[in-house]
């Protein structure tokens, strides 16, 4: 299952379907059970958005700062 918005509002319904056909899944992320998961690191991100926002509360022009993208992964099997 592709990481998105609607997977996410509906992840409890489409994560009981999966387990009631039997189905194995791969998932963007641990905390939804599959058998697989594979994404990015959460809490790395909230690490690393927490210390962007110290850079530009201390007075970095947002401009100048460098867009942020993933460089940490997981991979989780039969969680």
């Amino acid at each position: 299952m592709v990481p998105s918005v609607f997977a996410t509002i509906h992840r409890l319904a489409i994560i009981a379907q999966a387990a009631q056909l039997r189905l194995p899944a791969v998932y963007g992320f641990g905390y939804y059970r599959g058998l697989i998961a594979y994404g990015i690191d959460v809490l790395d991100m909230y690490r690393r958005a927490a210390a962007y926002v110290d850079r530009i509360l201390n007075g970095a022009n947002v401009g100048d700062l460098p867009v942020q993208a993933p460089n940490k992964f997981q991979l989780v099997i039969n969680w």
